[in-house]
């Protein structure tokens, strides 16, 4: 089986370590990445190929393409912040790249095309309210991450493809290439406990966010991977839960009193942008190829918790 890999960031780094049935994997990304990975534990040299370009690249995504039986779309990264900075790059990436790995890969026949989505393409739930929802439910973006998400699902949707969209919930998680988050909720979160300063929250921390740990999207993959579902498949991939702000805090904080001997105090401050709330993902669909999540919330934030401790340490 020969894999072609688009995309190694946080989540395609790690995947890389669980796909042990391919043969070949060609990796396409911007190379930012490449001399971490290939010192990393998940690089085979004898097996994995990088080459640095994009998606617009025709001649190099037709060279890359016709080799692969599986593709695998991680491109893009960066979440609504990133599409809001630069919306020309984010619409290339998701948008025009798209539509040019999707036309080539029908020319040459690829076998099943994965794609990478976003709880962000569901509607956010009223202020103080949960929304369930499934594969079935319309979408309807709130922000433009979730709108070029979605744009990248209608286009996969249009075509010949045989064909996974996986709508994936909020990462987290350390990982050898990315030992701790770089900002958003849980990196703020943690600086604060270890630069001694109180745990702000923007507004009332009852906004919901449904997390799944990165092992487990990992594990999603390479669960997949080896035996495509039937012709065309939408999948939720997240934890089958959603948790309060309020609540994360709550937690982070018991673990700064349980390793730091420190009892860090929560503050509430007035939001600076909008707060959306995010939907609760049923994962019954994915449930049925035999994945589920096992890394509850508690048992992850512990674990990034110690990551992040060494990681203070050795700076």
């Amino acid at each position: 089986m020969n894999i072609l890999l688009l995309g190694t960031g946080y989540l395609g780094t790690e995947l890389l370590g669980y796909l042990p049935e391919a043969d070949c994997i060609t990796v396409l990304d911007h190379g930012r990445n490449f001399g971490r990975l290939e010192g990393s534990r998940s690089f085979d040299p004898a097996r994995i190929r990088l080459f640095r370009g994009d998606l617009l690249d025709r001649d190099l995504v037709e060279k890359l393409v016709g080799d692969a039986d599986i593709v695998i779309n991680l491109t893009g990264g960066g979440g609504n912040a990133a599409c809001e900075r630069d919306p020309v790059r984010y619409t290339n990436t998701y948008v025009t790249g798209m539509e040019n790995l999707v036309r080539t890969a029908e020319r040459s026949g690829v076998g099943h095309l994965y794609l990478s989505s976003s709880i962000s393409v569901y509607p956010s739930p009223p202020p103080g309210e949960i929304l369930e929802v499934t594969e079935s439910t319309p979408p309807k973006p709130s922000t433009l991450y979730g709108s070029l998400k979605l744009s990248a699902e209608r286009i996969l949707g249009e075509s010949e493809l045989d064909s996974t969209v996986l709508r994936l919930s909020n990462i987290y998680g350390p990982t050898d290439l990315y030992p701790v988050p770089e900002g958003g909720l849980f990196g703020n979160l943690l600086n604060a406990v270890f630069d001694g300063e109180p745990l702000s929250i923007d507004g009332d921390g009852t906004q919901t966010i449904d997390y799944v740990h990165i092992r487990d999207v990992c594990r999603c993959f390479g669960t997949l991977v080896p035996k495509p579902p039937h012709r065309r498949s939408v999948f939720n991939v997240g934890s089958g839960t959603v948790t309060q702000i309020n609540e994360i805090a709550a937690i982070i904080a018991g673990l700064a009193r349980e390793n730091l001997d420190c009892s860090p105090r929560v503050v509430h401050r007035p939001p600076r942008n909008t707060i959306l709330s995010y939907p609760l993902m049923s994962i019954d669909s994915i449930r049925k190829t035999g994945w589920s999540p096992g890394i509850g919330l508690e048992e992850g934030l512990g674990e990034l918790f110690a990551a992040f401790d060494r990681f203070r340490h050795r700076s």
